[in-house]
């Protein structure tokens, strides 16, 4: 709850946001969101270049996917 608030604040545009929300999302049986949370920031990651972030959520990524 906490993390969603987060986003009107500037939190969708910040990869580790994305991150923690996607795997709460995923803790939560909330597969669709999570995968769509993890994609959005891995792009944001890249973007940046934050390789460590970006990582992350290609992992998530892989795990989410069917």
């Amino acid at each position: 709850r906490y993390v969603e608030a987060a986003l009107p604040l500037g939190g969708e545009n910040e990869p580790i946001v994305l991150d923690r929300l996607a795997g709460l999302y995923a803790a939560a049986g909330r597969t669709t969101d999570a995968l769509g949370a993890a994609q959005r920031g891995l792009a944001i990651a890249q973007q940046r270049g934050d390789a460590q972030v970006a990582e992350s959520l290609r992992q998530k990524i892989s795990q989410l996917k069917p």
